[in-house]
Protein backbone atom coordinates (compact mmCIF):
# COMPACT_ATOMS: atom_id res chain seq x y z
CA UNK A 1 0.00 0.00 0.00
CA UNK A 2 1.56 3.36 -0.61
CA UNK A 3 1.69 6.15 1.58
CA UNK A 4 -1.14 8.18 -1.01
CA UNK A 5 -3.21 4.88 -0.62
CA UNK A 6 -3.15 4.38 3.33
CA UNK A 7 -3.94 8.47 4.02
CA UNK A 8 -6.64 7.84 1.80
CA UNK A 9 -8.34 5.10 3.68
CA UNK A 10 -8.06 7.19 6.87
CA UNK A 11 -11.46 8.71 8.37
CA UNK A 12 -12.49 12.16 6.84
CA UNK A 13 -12.36 14.25 9.69
CA UNK A 14 -13.59 17.61 7.92
CA UNK A 15 -12.70 21.30 7.54
CA UNK A 16 -13.94 21.59 11.16
CA UNK A 17 -14.68 19.52 14.23
CA UNK A 18 -17.66 21.21 14.98
CA UNK A 19 -19.24 18.81 12.81
CA UNK A 20 -17.37 15.19 12.26
CA UNK A 21 -18.26 12.88 9.12
CA UNK A 22 -20.20 10.71 11.22
CA UNK A 23 -22.04 12.97 13.45
CA UNK A 24 -25.65 12.78 11.72
CA UNK A 25 -25.71 9.06 11.46
CA UNK A 26 -28.11 6.95 13.34
CA UNK A 27 -25.43 3.84 13.42
CA UNK A 28 -22.50 5.48 15.14
CA UNK A 29 -19.96 2.33 16.28
CA UNK A 30 -19.15 2.85 20.02
CA UNK A 31 -15.67 4.21 19.14
CA UNK A 32 -17.44 6.73 17.16
CA UNK A 33 -19.77 7.84 19.80
CA UNK A 34 -16.51 7.96 22.02
CA UNK A 35 -14.61 10.31 19.58
CA UNK A 36 -17.44 12.33 18.70
CA UNK A 37 -18.11 13.21 22.69
CA UNK A 38 -14.76 14.20 23.54
CA UNK A 39 -14.00 15.70 20.60
CA UNK A 40 -17.20 18.20 21.01
CA UNK A 41 -16.39 18.50 24.68
CA UNK A 42 -13.48 19.33 24.04
CA UNK A 43 -14.37 21.65 20.95
CA UNK A 44 -17.25 23.09 23.33
CA UNK A 45 -14.94 24.08 25.83
CA UNK A 46 -12.19 25.62 23.04
CA UNK A 47 -15.09 27.73 21.72
CA UNK A 48 -17.23 29.14 24.45
CA UNK A 49 -20.26 30.88 22.95
CA UNK A 50 -20.22 34.81 23.75
CA UNK A 51 -22.16 35.62 27.33
CA UNK A 52 -25.04 37.67 28.18
CA UNK A 53 -22.75 39.77 30.50
CA UNK A 54 -20.14 39.90 27.61
CA UNK A 55 -22.44 41.23 24.80
CA UNK A 56 -23.57 43.78 27.01
CA UNK A 57 -20.40 45.10 28.04
CA UNK A 58 -19.72 45.01 24.11
CA UNK A 59 -22.58 47.01 23.36
CA UNK A 60 -22.04 49.43 26.03
CA UNK A 61 -19.02 50.77 24.44
CA UNK A 62 -19.61 54.03 22.60
CA UNK A 63 -18.82 53.95 19.03
CA UNK A 64 -17.97 57.58 18.32
CA UNK A 65 -15.69 56.98 14.59
CA UNK A 66 -15.42 54.24 11.66
CA UNK A 67 -12.75 51.97 13.00
CA UNK A 68 -11.54 51.56 9.00
CA UNK A 69 -12.14 54.94 7.63
CA UNK A 70 -11.96 57.39 10.77
CA UNK A 71 -15.67 58.70 9.67
CA UNK A 72 -18.05 60.18 11.79
CA UNK A 73 -21.63 59.53 9.89
CA UNK A 74 -21.78 56.01 11.41
CA UNK A 75 -25.05 54.54 12.42
CA UNK A 76 -26.81 51.55 14.16
CA UNK A 77 -27.28 48.80 11.88
CA UNK A 78 -28.96 45.61 13.73
CA UNK A 79 -27.27 42.85 15.34
CA UNK A 80 -25.08 40.01 14.62
CA UNK A 81 -26.17 36.82 15.27
CA UNK A 82 -24.61 36.40 18.80
CA UNK A 83 -26.31 39.49 19.84
CA UNK A 84 -23.81 41.61 19.12
CA UNK A 85 -24.53 45.69 17.95
CA UNK A 86 -24.11 46.53 14.17
CA UNK A 87 -22.42 49.82 12.99
CA UNK A 88 -22.18 51.19 9.53
CA UNK A 89 -19.89 53.99 8.57
CA UNK A 90 -21.96 55.72 5.65
CA UNK A 91 -18.58 57.31 4.62
CA UNK A 92 -16.95 54.01 4.17
CA UNK A 93 -19.92 51.59 3.79
CA UNK A 94 -18.66 49.38 6.11
CA UNK A 95 -20.46 47.44 8.30
CA UNK A 96 -18.58 46.88 11.79
CA UNK A 97 -19.03 46.51 15.71
CA UNK A 98 -17.37 48.37 18.92
CA UNK A 99 -14.71 45.30 18.52
CA UNK A 100 -13.54 46.04 15.05
CA UNK A 101 -10.09 46.95 14.90
CA UNK A 102 -8.95 45.75 18.35
CA UNK A 103 -7.11 43.03 19.53
CA UNK A 104 -10.31 41.87 20.62
CA UNK A 105 -11.76 41.79 16.74
CA UNK A 106 -11.56 38.03 16.01
CA UNK A 107 -11.25 36.48 19.88
CA UNK A 108 -11.30 33.21 20.45
CA UNK A 109 -10.65 33.46 24.02
CA UNK A 110 -13.78 35.74 25.81
CA UNK A 111 -13.47 38.91 27.68
CA UNK A 112 -14.20 37.28 30.52
CA UNK A 113 -10.96 35.39 30.46
CA UNK A 114 -9.00 38.00 29.32
CA UNK A 115 -9.74 40.11 32.20
CA UNK A 116 -8.99 37.93 34.22
CA UNK A 117 -5.84 36.98 33.17
CA UNK A 118 -5.08 40.62 32.92
CA UNK A 119 -6.00 41.18 36.61
CA UNK A 120 -4.17 37.80 38.07
CA UNK A 121 -0.90 39.25 36.52
CA UNK A 122 -1.00 42.66 37.42
CA UNK A 123 -1.75 41.30 41.33
CA UNK A 124 1.03 38.82 40.77
CA UNK A 125 3.35 41.46 39.36
CA UNK A 126 2.51 43.73 42.00
CA UNK A 127 3.51 41.46 44.38
CA UNK A 128 0.68 40.46 45.65
CA UNK A 129 0.36 36.29 45.98
CA UNK A 130 -2.97 35.15 47.44
CA UNK A 131 -2.41 31.35 47.13
CA UNK A 132 0.64 31.84 49.51
CA UNK A 133 1.10 32.03 53.14
CA UNK A 134 1.71 35.37 52.47
CA UNK A 135 -1.77 35.89 51.00
CA UNK A 136 -3.59 38.30 50.95
CA UNK A 137 -4.59 39.23 54.80
CA UNK A 138 -1.07 39.44 55.44
CA UNK A 139 -0.35 41.54 52.12
CA UNK A 140 -3.38 44.19 53.32
CA UNK A 141 -2.09 44.10 56.79
CA UNK A 142 1.65 44.88 56.22
CA UNK A 143 0.01 47.32 53.64
CA UNK A 144 -2.04 49.29 56.41
CA UNK A 145 1.28 49.46 58.97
Amino acid sequence: MSKSDHHSSLPHWGNSLRILSWDKSKDKTDFQKLISSTIHEWYDAKHRSVSKEEIKLINSIKVKCCPICGGTDIVSNGYYRNGTRRYLCRYCDTSFNPLTNTIFEDKKIPLSEWIEYVAENIIVSAGFRPNTDKGSRFHLHQNRS
